[in-house]
């Protein structure tokens, strides 16, 4: 199941939808629960991975402190 949304997740890297790095998609329950600031990620196209999972600390519990990276990630 994983190679099948990553192969999809990829063709849409190739359409220009999506990119490699950059914030995670997330389920619409997830976004319908986003404070103000959290919306700023929707500012870049969503990525395969994002800065949270790549840099080690894909055991972040705290959704603000993966949203953090995210908007660094924006940021820089």
């Amino acid at each position: 199941m994983y190679l099948l949304r990553t192969g999809n997740a990829i063709f849409n890297v190739l359409l220009g939808q999506m990119s490699l790095i950059g914030p995670r998609p997330l389920p619409l329950r997830d976004v319908e629960k986003f404070a103000q600031w959290h919306h700023i990620r929707h500012q870049v196209l969503p990525g395969i991975t994002g800065l949270w999972q790549i840099s080690g600390r894909s055991d972040i519990d705290d959704f603000n402190d993966a949203a953090r990276l995210d908007l660094y990630y924006i940021d820089n």
